[in-house]
């Protein structure tokens, strides 16, 4: 996510509201379990679940995309 980026908050969801928060989640537990990098745009797209618009929908893909390119890296630990 764009440092510069700013999301607007609706009072009416524009997007599939269920489709959005699963996504989500998908991604929460991604943060939790091995993506701690990724905390601060699921913090900023978490404050927008009640009513998500198109916008909000592509930086969450945006997010899935980022998530796939660093699929090949890893944390070694040389104990």
């Amino acid at each position: 996510m764009a440092v510069n980026m700013q999301l607007k908050k609706l009072e009416t969801p524009t997007v599939d509201i269920h489709q959005y928060q699963s996504m989500l989640g998908s991604l929460m537990y991604a943060l939790i379990g091995a993506h701690p990098d990724i905390s601060f745009a699921v913090n900023i797209l978490a404050q927008h679940a009640s009513a998500p618009s198109e916008p909000h929908l592509q930086v969450l893909k945006r997010v899935f995309h980022y998530l796939a390119r660093m699929q090949e890296y890893r944390l070694i630990f040389n104990g």
